[in-house]
């Protein structure tokens, strides 16, 4: 009797059909969604367990790319794929106002998407003289670039994990006004990192697992779109030189180091990517992902404490398609999360914003926003990065001045993609 029982049961299962993923993107949870989910928390563990040193073959869902900070902290070789990158990125501020953006995407031939925001109390959101395009060459004739930086501005580690160098020398535009900006900052922690190879929460990331169709190209997809990536908290301070004027500042900051096979922006639909810092001397790192070949909905984040204690971020409220899905994100807005069995209420005011784009053909459209935050009651400041999948292009009066050698490398890039459809065998499915 039990037996027909679980029969017939299984049998009405497996003929229900799965929900329609929302607006044709975000995926829901599935008949076999709780199968998948415990048979990715298995896998996680042993990948976890066994490649706690580092992998060999790729890092994710529990092991580490590598694993020797020394290593972590270099420019990293880029790949063969035309679309090989390296990227650094920085987030700092203070309880006077001051805000800092600063980061650099390589590629090759030695080209940059560069991206520099300061605000200033007195003056307002300074941002570089060419935004909203952030196309920027630092080399000639399309040699290999090897270091972290564009025209102007720098960045290089000092001692891995503890010290890194920021400097920059040339304008900045506020409105149409340019000022002359220069500044030696210093990055420095004593926090641990945190890599999302091998510290996410195992829960966050089974959901995402579990939400997918798992097909043949769903985890060839997995493999070649996989970046490694690494965050940590610290303080930004040194000199800044505002028309030959200058002041110290002191902010805490936030920088992460991205690097792998290859970054396709057309493959992102959406994501955002939320760094705040309270007064109790919290500071969270937060990531709401929708990339529909891999994760059509991903979690990530974490708190660390004033005293380096780092805590990820298990679950969370905030839905994508509920915030701006339809191309303008909300400058008023809030959400739950859960870290270490606690959940946290975060309401967010957008005090300033500035769009830029990304890629070749724009493929990515960023609204940059800096903003003002309270979770459960505590004030705090940050930056809240919105991006969108761009379809509209470059524009000509940006393209017209690309160097010839440059157009060369877009047409190998255009060669490449269809070598790549071309290979790609027929998909075959089990849901």
């Amino acid at each position: 009797m039990l037996i027909s029982f679980l029969l017939v049961a299984f049998y009405k299962m497996f003929r229900r059909k799965d929900p329609e993923p929302i607006f044709g993107v975000y995926r829901q949870r599935g008949k076999w969604y709780w199968i998948k989910y415990f048979v990715f928390l298995v896998i996680f563990y042993f990948r976890k367990l066994r490649y706690h040193k580092g992998s060999k073959d790729g890092g994710g869902q529990g092991a580490k790319n590598i694993a020797d900070p020394n290593l972590m902290e270099k420019v990293q070789p880029l790949s063969d794929h035309p679309k090989a990158f390296d990227a650094i990125f920085y987030i700092a501020g203070n309880s006077d106002g001051y805000r800092f953006i600063m980061g650099t995407e390589r590629r090759h031939k030695g080209i940059v998407h560069g991206v520099l925001y300061l605000v200033v109390p007195d003056i307002g959101c300074l941002c570089l003289p060419q935004l909203p395009d952030t196309m920027m060459f630092t080399t000639n004739f399309g040699k290999e670039g090897s270091a972290f930086g564009g025209p102007g501005f720098s960045s290089e580690p000092i001692l891995p994990m503890n010290k890194w160098r920021l400097r920059y020398r040339g304008q900045m535009r506020h409105g149409d006004k340019l000022h002359d900006i220069e500044f030696s900052f210093e990055y420095l922690s004593q926090f641990p990192y945190f890599d999302f190879d091998s510290d996410l929460s195992p829960q966050s990331l089974a959901n995402s697992m579990a939400l997918e169709k798992w097909t043949q190209e769903y985890f060839r997809n997995l493999r070649s779109a996989h970046q490694s990536h690494y965050e940590q908290m610290g303080n930004i301070r040194g000199t800044l030189k505002i028309n030959g004027v200058p002041r110290v500042i002191d902010m805490r900051g936030f920088r992460d180091h991205s690097y792998g096979f290859k970054r396709d922006w057309t493959l992102m639909h959406r994501y955002a990517f939320i760094v705040f810092f309270l007064e109790d001397g919290r500071s969270i790192s937060m990531g709401i992902i929708s990339q529909p070949c891999t994760c059509s909905v991903l979690n990530t984040g974490y708190i660390c404490s004033d005293k380096g204690k780092i805590t990820a971020v298990d679950w969370c409220d905030f839905e994508l398609y509920q915030h701006g899905e339809c191309g303008t994100p909300p400058k008023d807005f809030a959400y739950q999360f859960s870290s270490a069995g606690r959940t946290h209420t975060v309401q967010i005011l957008v005090d300033y914003e500035n769009i830029h784009y990304v890629g070749s053909k724009w493929e990515a459209k960023m609204f940059e926003r800096f903003i003002s935050v309270t979770m459960d009651g505590v004030p705090g400041y940050g930056v809240a990065e919105f991006h969108y999948n761009n379809k509209s292009g470059r524009p000509e009066e940006f393209a017209n001045n690309d160097p010839q050698w440059y157009k060369n490398v877009l047409t190998r890039e255009v060669q490449y993609k269809k070598l790549e459809a071309m290979s790609m065998p027929q998909q075959t499915e089990q849901k």
